[in-house]
């Protein structure tokens, strides 16, 4: 078996702006993220190196870290990478979402944040979504474009038509990836890859998905509960891998029902 390569060829320390962004980043940067990040940098400093192609001179991890040190006219750390340009690619669309399958050990993350104290600001937003305290996503400061909070789960028609199935769902971040993936130079397994993890980026309007369901037949009401865009049956969402109880709300939830 092949040794595995190592494709990092040197280090250094550069003014910003000689960095060059790479056209084909397709990670976009809202402002609770950004304000989270430069939170971050002013309470650690440097803690990571961004990446760069020195084949190509272009950034492939680290754009808004970039972004932020030039506003302030700081210098960046700098891990370069010798990749051709198929490899810049793969190495672009890749670093994050495969991070991202990482799954969390719960345990020792809560352990991890005893530890952690931060009052208020960005950070302690985001330590608050680790900790569980909030369902809405960090990295979406806007609630009516793709959330999970909801004032209340009416499955109840509240209108006298079901919306249009083109409103349940927004495409257009997905769309954009795959039109990226589908022009990049890559082998048919690792576009294949990509195309089912850009999916994860639609968005889904739960607050019209609920309205639609409460209009419609069973079976499809059915293969929506099973999807979990609708949740009716806790224990089947638990059971399916869907929600999971704290170890609080099991014994509420066990004591209530025997009551009941």
């Amino acid at each position: 078996m092949a040794d595995w390569k190592n494709r990092i060829v040197g280090t250094g320390e550069v003014d910003p702006g000689e960095l060059t962004p790479n056209p084909l980043n397709w990670r976009r940067h809202p402002s609770t993220q950004q304000a989270a990040v430069r939170e971050a940098l002013e309470r650690l400093g440097w803690v990571q190196q961004v990446i760069v192609n020195r084949r190509t001179g272009r950034l492939i991890d680290g754009h808004l870290r970039v972004e932020l040190a030039r506003e302030r006219g700081e210098r960046v750390p700098v891990l370069y990478v010798d990749l051709e340009e198929s490899e810049e690619r793969l190495a672009l669309a890749t670093l994050d979402p495969l991070a991202a399958l990482a799954e969390a050990d719960d345990e020792v993350l809560a352990r991890l944040l005893e530890d952690v104290q931060i009052e208020d600001g960005p950070l302690a937003e985001v330590i608050s979504t680790l900790a569980g305290e909030e369902l809405e996503a960090v990295h979406d400061p806007d609630p009516e474009y793709y959330t999970g909070k909801l004032d209340g789960l009416i499955y109840e028609p509240q209108e006298s038509e079901p919306p249009p199935v083109a409103e349940l769902y927004d495409t257009s971040k997905t769309s954009e990836l795959e039109d990226a993936i589908m022009e990049a130079d890559l082998p048919d397994d690792v576009r294949a890859f990509l195309m089912l993890a850009a999916r994860r980026f639609t968005a889904f309007r739960y607050d019209r998905i609920a309205e639609y369901y409460a209009h419609a037949s069973p079976e499809v009401q059915e293969l929506m509960e099973r999807l979990a865009l609708v949740i009716v049956d806790y224990d089947q969402a638990i059971e399916l891998g869907f929600a999971r109880l704290s170890d609080a709300l099991a014994e509420e939830y066990e004591r209530v029902m025997g009551d009941a």
